[in-house]
């Protein structure tokens, strides 16, 4: 293609069939995150599950999530499973301390990324790595039939480990597959590509995305125009996905600011798609399969009977003021302990026995139960009952109150 052909794009360019902007809203343990693929509008985008833009913000005097995306904290993904899928984590500031049941550790820092196979099953966590905003992408990509209960892997990236294609005020990191004649070393299950490309004021960039494949932007900073030279430019936040047929992708930055999105594509896998909360199997019998091996703590999911990561055991035990009352969950760990889990913005009485209300003498059987209670006005100090916290159980048909 010419210099001149290429200044208009592909002569069959990829043009975008649907536009979404992610809203933020609160997940896991008081995570600010964006959503865009795992969404009424986008539900899936074959072979992706979802796509997260999170935002985790470690500062002991914030009480309230609904004021500069801030949370109460430790905000973060505490303890949790997963089968059937590979999660992939992009820091894009700061950093988050990650632990597994296997014994794996370590922090991954801004610019590195964790690509995970999940397999057959694995429990960790993901926290914030000090104080501070820690953001970044987590995207979930699903594992075909005959991969989904192999042994979990880790691949890890350091920022300078992942290569760079550079040319004419076009930068590109190229997470996986390729980019300008540069590959990256990832190995992927799925036939994947991730791009991370910065485009200066005045920039153009044309990349090539496999026929077949599914393909979205994603836009982390900017505005640009996308597909055709006379589109409608597109803003942060807003997730495009791509239409079929044709040769590629073609980026205008026709702005005064930087342009940076993530291309992301993979080679759909047209199987059956069974998802229940963080097990994403081919049928309902091999869901409820996973839920049992995982609440019975075998089949892959041995060592998560006994095993805590240290990120999730942080005490409550902060002084919080007054504060409008609002729900807690308590979930019970034995007879004799149980402990409290943050919910929402809360207000303690001035005492922790005054604090709770509601039946505190239903905690019977082997499954945890969770009842809702209500604090009252007022300032004090709650802590929690329990050195270890439980794990999280996972029911086939979760309680109303489960979050």
């Amino acid at each position: 293609m010419s210099e001149t052909d290429q200044s208009l794009g592909f002569q069959r360019p990829r043009l975008i069939a649907k536009k979404v902007l992610a809203e933020p809203r609160v997940a896991g343990r008081g995570a600010v995150v964006r959503r865009s693929i795992g969404r009424p509008e986008i539900e899936s985008l074959d072979p992706f599950l979802l796509l997260d833009d999170f935002s985790l913000t470690c500062d002991f005097l914030c009480i309230s999530h609904h004021s500069n995306n801030t949370v109460s904290p430790p905000a973060g993904f505490p303890d949790h499973p997963h089968r059937g899928f590979e999660t992939v984590t992009y820091v894009l500031q700061g950093g988050l301390s990650h632990q597994d049941f296997a014994g794996n550790k370590g922090v991954i820092h801004a610019g590195g990324v964790q690509w995970t196979t999940a397999g057959r099953g694995l429990v960790h966590s993901e926290m914030p790595a000090g104080e501070g905003t820690h953001t970044g992408l987590q995207l979930w990509i699903n594992l075909a039939s005959k991969d989904k209960m192999i042994e979990p892997t880790y691949q890890e990236l350091l920022s300078d480990d992942i290569p760079k294609a550079e040319k004419e005020g076009v930068e590109v990191k190229v997470i996986a597959g390729e980019a300008m004649g540069v590959h990256s070393s990832v190995s992927t299950r799925t036939p994947t590509m991730y791009l991370d490309c910065t485009l200066k004021p005045n920039a153009q960039y044309h990349q090539s995305v496999p026929e077949p494949w599914n393909a979205f932007v994603y836009i982390i900073e900017g505005e640009g125009v996308f597909g055709m030279p006379d589109s409608q430019p597109a803003t942060a936040h807003h997730i495009l996905v791509l239409g079929a047929g044709g040769e590629g992708l073609s980026v205008w930055n026709k702005s005064s600011e930087p342009l940076r999105f993530i291309l992301a594509g993979g080679l759909p896998l047209n199987e059956p798609v069974v998802q229940h909360g963080p097990f994403v199997m081919n049928t309902q019998p091999e869901i409820d399969k996973a839920i049992e091996d995982y609440n019975g703590a075998k089949n892959g999911f041995e060592m998560a009977r006994q095993w805590r990561s240290k990120n999730n055991g942080i005490k409550i035990s902060h002084f919080l003021q007054s504060r409008t009352p609002s729900p807690l969950l308590v979930s019970r760990t034995s007879s004799s302990s149980f402990y409290i889990r943050l919910h929402s913005r809360i207000a303690v009485g001035s005492s922790p026995e005054k604090a709770l209300t509601g039946s505190r003498t239903t905690f019977s059987g082997k499954r945890p139960t969770l009842l809702r209670v209500q604090v009252e006005s007022g300032g004090g100090e709650l802590q929690e009952r329990n050195e270890s916290p439980p794990r999280n159980i996972i029911f086939n048909q979760p309680p109303p109150t489960l979050i």
